[in-house]
């Protein structure tokens, strides 16, 4: 059958936390545009078939498709792997979608982009057109109920795990409640080698930091920060890191005081852990976040969960015993809880 319609798939017309994506710079000069996992286009119609028309940076990613008939996801999503390009502009997957009726609703949901260090130039999947066997309309945007937002650093955009922005824990975490996910939005902002120090180095910059946060519209976040400041050159002293968490804590106080925050202290980090080159290991680190919350007790939004038992070392790792594998990520491990802490 011919292909029936083009939908050009603009930044602007996707679903994500109810904002429009724009093109953003985090505290150290990273540009990205602010969708994470949990940003999606949607689509209503009979269509069976979409090719689908993918520019892909990097190592290959998988594109989901979600589908709703009635308002009931058809279970399972459908995943498929998206090469990267060579020699091309770009590359055109043709995905076969499961039957439904005309007024079936199709998700396509990109995965987050990834830049692996900072300063490094991002990495992922920019859809950039979708043509359809069948005429699709495509639904206006709508601002999910429950928007989660995840702060953090390579653990959490998936590290040494395949296709990492979609099977890293955040990507697993934004499959939808009917399948074991979120009830709502996951928007994944992390980077590899990414500290608290890079965004709460002084108040100044923690005050701008927690602003572009609430920019994106979360109705919780997940702060995730803490592994690379123990262990990533030049170390951060704990009583500085302490005194950074304290910081960041209290503009969410300040600017957003009803907001659910929940602080993570890092997970394992190798086997034994490892005092870093200031002499501190990572039990110093987590026993400094939970003190900096523990000295405002009036902060009630705001939680402290210790990291170190979500994944179990080494069997939930890669190689490195410091990221997750896609194992590891995947329940009952990582992603079980950080689903568990993304709902208290």
């Amino acid at each position: 059958m011919r292909v029936a319609q083009t939908n050009l798939l603009l930044p602007s017309m996707l679903f994500c936390n109810g904002v429009v994506p724009t093109l953003v710079t985090p505290g150290n000069g990273e540009p990205y545009w602010n969708v994470g996992n949990g940003a999606y286009w949607e689509f209503v119609g009979g269509a069976r078939r979409v090719d689908l028309d993918v520019y892909v940076t990097g190592y290959p990613q998988a594109i989901c498709v979600r589908s709703f008939i009635n308002g009931i996801v058809v279970i399972p999503d459908r995943w498929f792997m998206i090469p990267p390009v060579t020699n091309a502009p770009y590359t055109t997957n043709r995905l076969l979608l499961p039957a439904g009726p005309s007024n079936t609703v199709r998700q396509i949901i990109v995965p987050a982009q990834a830049a692996f260090s900072a300063g490094a130039a991002p990495q992922g999947t920019y859809p950039i057109r979708a043509r359809w066997d069948a005429p699709m309309r495509q639904n206006s945007p709508t601002t999910p109920a429950n928007r989660l937002l995840v702060v953090g650093d390579s653990i959490d955009s998936g590290g040494v795990g395949v296709s990492p922005a979609t099977f890293g824990w955040a990507g697993l975490l934004a499959r939808g409640s009917a399948n074991g996910g979120y009830n709502g939005s996951v928007t994944l902002w992390s980077w590899g080698t990414r500290r608290l120090n890079d965004v709460a180095s002084t108040l100044p910059l923690a005050t701008a930091f927690v602003t572009a946060v609430l920019a994106l519209n979360p109705t919780k976040v997940a702060m995730d920060l803490q592994s690379n400041d123990q262990a990533v050159l030049p170390n951060i002293p704990v009583a500085t890191h302490q005194t950074q968490c304290g910081w960041v804590m209290d503009q969410f106080n300040a600017q957003a005081p009803t907001l659910p925050v929940r602080w993570r202290g890092m997970i394992l980090r190798q086997n034994p852990e490892v005092a870093n080159s200031l002499g501190a290991f990572p039990a110093d680190f987590r026993t400094a976040m939970s003190a900096a919350l523990a000295a405002r007790p009036t902060y009630t939004t705001q939680t402290y969960t210790d990291g170190s038992t979500f994944c179990p070392m080494p069997s939930g790792y890669g190689p490195d015993l410091v990221h997750p594998s896609t194992f590891g990520n995947a329940p009952p491990y990582m992603e079980t809880n950080m689903l568990a802490l993304a709902n208290s």
